[in-house]
């Protein structure tokens, strides 16, 4: 929910250290505010309390508001910290998760309404950012989600990762009532949804195939997928749905070769080929290999 403020444009400067470089916005723990005088409502607590209620018990992360560094950048500053990440390929991306906090590169034109420098800020975007990059951050301590899981149906781990962030961020969202979700991963939020009906979809030639691929990949179910009857199939294929999230889930916060079953497979790779099967990615991503686009980390 926005709050109505008086436009008062006052000078909202870089958190860089010793920067005095105006930005256009500022992120913090409990709103973010525009130089325009635009605010609204992210409270950080919330959620991460919001997370913790979607992710299954065995894959819970201890990680506090009080503990979490929130940096909104000027492209300056933006640029020195890229040489610490690793150089060039971070320089226009707009936000970054790190152990140490979340960075936001505020010259964004993503930020802005339709994309455009001259529009106002896209103050819904800027906090739908802000959930995103805070799940990546609240599994960093542990592993980095997906980032370094193999290449599986010509997803790279990276994304497999903005996979599993944007649905849990998605989520997060949906439960915090902050209204439409929207970031540069609109494909994303559904890459489960789109799994499972590929899998529903599969035709008879791969029952076969496919259910003994499933029935490995949750053992604990004990999958009756022997006939190929149209019907049935739909059935055990939507019993999946629980367990797939908790065994994501679980690789996700844990690391990719965690299980949740001591049956089902250990690597992430051997899960992935199991629970989907069917390639994923050319629903997802319209055939082409490699990231989605370079809107955050």
């Amino acid at each position: 929910m926005f709050v109505s403020a008086k436009p008062n444009m006052t000078s909202m400067k870089c958190t860089g250290l010793g920067c005095k470089e105006d930005v256009d916005f500022r992120v913090y723990k409990k709103q973010i505010t525009s130089s325009s005088g635009l605010t609204v409502d992210c409270d950080v607590e919330k959620v991460l309390s919001e997370l913790g209620s979607i992710l299954p018990a065995n894959a819970q992360v201890t990680r506090s508001a009080a503990t979490l560094d929130i940096q909104s950048l000027c492209d300056k500053c933006w640029a020195k910290k890229c040489v610490g990440w690793g150089g060039d390929m971070y320089l226009t991306v707009a936000a970054k998760a790190a152990s140490d906090g979340v960075y936001f590169n505020t010259s964004r034109v993503e930020y802005k309404e339709d994309m455009l420098a001259d529009k106002a800020m896209n103050m819904r975007k800027i906090r739908c950012t802000v959930v995103h990059e805070i799940v990546h951050w609240t599994v960093a301590d542990t592993t980095q989600g997906f980032q370094n899981a193999p290449d599986v149906y010509g997803m790279r781990g990276s994304d497999w990762d903005e996979c599993m962030t944007d649905y849990l961020a998605l989520t997060t969202f949906k439960r915090l009532k902050w209204g439409a979700y929207e970031t540069g991963y609109n494909k994303l939020p559904t890459f489960m949804e789109i799994g499972m009906t590929l899998l529903k979809a599969a035709p008879a030639r791969l029952f076969a195939t496919v259910g003994a691929n499933l029935q490995a990949a949750f053992p604990e179910l004990n999958l009756v997928i022997a006939q190929p009857n149209v019907q049935a199939w739909q059935v055990e294929v939507e019993r999946v749905r629980v367990p797939l999230f908790e065994k994501l889930a679980l690789r996700y916060v844990k690391g990719n070769d965690s299980k949740v079953d001591p049956g089902e497979p250990a690597t992430f790779s051997a899960f992935l080929q199991k629970a989907f099967l069917i390639q994923v990615n050319n629903k997802l991503n319209d055939g082409s290999r490699g990231k989605y686009n370079n809107a955050t980390y």
